[in-house]
């Protein structure tokens, strides 16, 4: 790979190793004295110095005429606070060198914005640690294992992955975190080359000759939420337990059983093969919440003072309520709707193979 060579040659880069050497096409870093001041090239593109290039959703393409800041890594290397930009290559030297001290001050407000992440995976435990502010979302996706979160007592969001490999080989999951534009943290387990990490979670498929060759991996997700910090979690193989934040929750899987118990906050918890337990806390606004499941069954605590417009529903199975309910329509032995207390928001339970049950929590 051919080395950064500095614009300005007076500065000096030190160059260091990006990703893993057996890695392809390995990146290398520029660390500079400054960094408001210069950019270095490589590969014929204008790299800001302390900078990584890294792929984008745009994707690269030599001569390609673009410039701003990203914040995706590429997946397989070890994901580094890093924004790249990228300056056109038919500009001239006097007109980069404006362009790059707005980029670079641009850069330099963004970092200083958002205290550094910390995160380390020595391919058995992935680890990240990193604030996330109140109000705004950690978004988990693991597709093979268990997914639990609890409230924590520092101020950062702390994520423990641990790989269980029963057949394989361990680098087949890789780990990627972005950073969304609206503010949240996204963190994928990706299997195999074919997945990607989006704003919106895992994409692509593992290739299923993997499964029939007997690649048994799973991953087990250990997450610490401070106050305030809202959680949304999804599993496609594997429990998902989430237990005393205090901010809204979003928790599914498709094959495993949801567990949540919050001190307040909205929630909606869904499975396809599993059963559904939830405990509410305090609850303000309007906001829908939902809770179901295919083949479970679904239960949900709630405040004795909840006012809700209800939904109950069941194929094969019962209803059981303990609150007083206003029916509004007929009565079935499977089903119900009506109101609790003054009415309000909408809450759906609902299984299509087993019991539905709405029950106080003594809250």
């Amino acid at each position: 790979m051919p080395t950064p060579v500095p614009i300005i040659p007076s500065m000096n880069p030190v160059i260091s190793p990006y990703c893993e050497p057996s890695q392809p096409n390995n990146e290398l870093t520029a660390t500079l004295p400054t960094m408001a001041s210069v950019f270095l090239m490589l590969n014929g593109r204008a790299i800001l110095p302390g900078v990584t290039r890294s792929r984008t959703a745009f994707g690269h393409r030599e001569g390609t005429v673009w410039g701003g800041l990203a914040s995706r890594t590429r997946r397989n290397c070890r994901a580094e606070r890093r924004v790249h930009v990228i300056i056109p290559l038919h500009m001239s030297l006097r007109m980069r060198l404006p362009r790059a001290l707005f980029f670079a001050a641009a850069l330099a407000s963004v970092l200083a914005a958002r205290p550094l992440a910390a995160q380390t995976d020595d391919g058995t435990t992935f680890r990240w640690s990193g604030p996330v502010a109140s109000g705004h979302f950690i978004r988990l996706h693991n597709m093979n294992g268990n997914i639990r979160i609890e409230r924590g007592a520092g101020p950062k969001v702390e994520v423990v992955a641990d790989r269980k490999v029963e057949r394989g080989d361990p680098k087949t999951v890789k780990f990627e975190v972005r950073m969304r534009a609206d503010g949240d943290v996204v963190i994928c387990a990706l299997w195999g080359n074919d997945q990607e990490c989006t704003d919106n979670g895992t994409r692509g498929s593992y290739n299923s000759n993997n499964w029939r060759r007997g690649v048994e991996i799973s991953v087990t997700m250990r997450v610490l939420v401070p106050e305030g910090v809202k959680t949304f979690a999804r599993s496609t193989n594997g429990n998902v337990d989430v237990q005393g934040v205090t901010s809204e929750v979003d928790a599914s899987s498709t094959n495993g059983n949801v567990n949540v118990r919050t001190s307040g906050g909205l929630v909606n918890a869904t499975t396809t093969n599993g059963s559904v337990t939830a405990s509410l806390g305090s609850l303000t606004g309007d906001q829908p919440m939902r809770f179901s499941t295919t083949n479970g069954s679904v239960t949900v605590f709630a405040p004795p003072s909840l006012n809700a417009d209800i939904e109950m529903s069941t194929t094969n199975g019962g209803v059981v309520t303990d609150f007083p309910v206003t029916i509004s329509g007929r009565v079935a032995r499977n089903s119900l709707r009506g109101t609790l207390g003054q009415g309000g928001r909408s809450i759906i339970v609902r299984s299509t193979n087993g019991d539905v049950a709405l029950k106080r929590n003594g809250i």
